[in-house]
């Protein structure tokens, strides 16, 4: 990715570089691209899922740091698939990672991808159901 394309992403979504303590190195983190979609809605339906198990009488949760640390020490396999999909790391670094970077990798995937999904995918998947729901408008 160009200086240029960085510049301009961080300036709509948020910085997608991130400076590593403990290995000491700068990563990139990517937005999800449409052929990832399958993986990270599999992995958010996994993380759904099991709050629904441990919460089963409530309809929304609020997650405190330590379910967050227990939702990833659940799902190990999934977060570490998941990271080198969104980010220049390799499985291998992901694994080698302490649980203060990894932390931070994820938090940093979470906002730039969130910022993307509320300022362009979500009016663009509200726009295709209104179509959908309505059909097209009638040609003149």
């Amino acid at each position: 990715m160009t200086n240029e394309a960085l510049t301009v992403l961080a300036n709509l979504y948020g910085e997608p570089r991130l400076y590593l303590e403990g290995c000491q190195r700068d990563i990139q983190v990517y937005l999800i691209k449409l052929k990832q979609l399958p993986q990270v809605t599999a992995f958010l339906h996994t993380v759904l899922t099991e709050l629904q198990q441990q919460h089963p009488d409530r309809d929304t949760v609020t997650l405190d740091s330590g379910q967050i640390l227990n939702l990833i020490a659940k799902l190990p396999d999934e977060v570490n698939r998941l990271i080198p999909l969104l980010t220049s790391l390799t499985a291998a670094e992901v694994e080698e990672l302490d649980v203060a970077d990894g932390l931070a990798v994820v938090q940093r995937i979470v906002e730039i991808n969130r910022a993307f999904f509320m300022a362009r995918v979500k009016p663009q998947l509200d726009q295709l159901l209104t179509l959908i729901q309505t059909g097209p408008p009638p040609s003149s």
